[in-house]
């Protein structure tokens, strides 16, 4: 029984990563704190904007109750990522100028840079 229940979650994975359709992480919001942990593998393992944008967004959220385990994860894995890796500071301050003022402030916030 086991091993026919992990078939079917293979084939249903299987399925869906075949989906022409199917939206990649970095191509829709982050609702979950897992849903940050795939945006960080997406930004390091392709160095790119896209990604680390959608996790700058969950900083322009509304404040609401429901947003405050979104943002306080956000804010911590943010802060701890732009201390350890170069790149991702140069990819953020690159584009700070295009984001919104709630995620730009916590870029200013989080990474200092000398006048």
């Amino acid at each position: 029984m086991e091993v026919e229940s992990r078939l079917q979650e293979l084939e249903a994975l299987k399925a869906q990563l075949d989906d022409p359709k199917r939206k990649h992480v970095r191509d829709r919001p982050a609702k979950t704190p897992d849903d940050l942990d795939l945006l960080w593998v997406n930004f390091f393992v392709t160095g790119e904007y896209a990604p680390v944008s959608r996790i700058l967004d969950v900083f322009d959220l509304k404040d609401a109750k429901d947003n405050e385990v979104l943002k306080r994860v956000a804010r911590w894995s943010f802060g701890s990522n732009v201390q350890q890796h170069q790149k991702l500071v140069e990819v953020v301050l690159k584009h700070k100028n295009e984001r919104p003022e709630s995620s730009k402030k916590v870029i200013e916030q989080t990474i200092i840079t000398e006048p």
